[in-house]
């Protein structure tokens, strides 16, 4: 049998200032791998910037999004982003992802 169907994915995290101030400056570099597909390069310039941070950075991605967590001794922000590769358009999920039935 084939697996598959739609799914919610709930994500909780407890971002404080820095983290939400950091997360901007990474979506860009997140933003201009999904336009450029230079994903190899990602994960080494998200960790880098959240060093800078004093904060972890931890990158993955499937075929359609890119997953993102972020950490400091204060909290954790974590986003899934879609790679906008049906669409052409780029979904930022927090708390909860909406599927693209609900998107529109």
């Amino acid at each position: 049998e084939e697996a598959g169907g739609e799914f919610i994915i709930e994500l909780e995290d407890s971002a404080d200032p820095a983290l939400l101030n950091l997360f901007p400056k990474v979506q860009l570099l997140i933003e201009e791998a999904v336009m450029t597909g230079e994903f190899t390069l990602l994960e080494k310039r998200v960790h880098q910037l959240a060093q800078s941070y004093n904060s972890l950075g931890d990158v993955t991605l499937d075929r359609n999004y890119v997953y993102l967590r972020l950490q400091n001794e204060r909290g954790m922000l974590q986003r899934v982003i879609s790679r906008g590769r049906e669409e052409g358009r780029i979904k930022i999920g927090a708390g909860r992802v909406a599927t693209d039935a609900e998107v529109g």
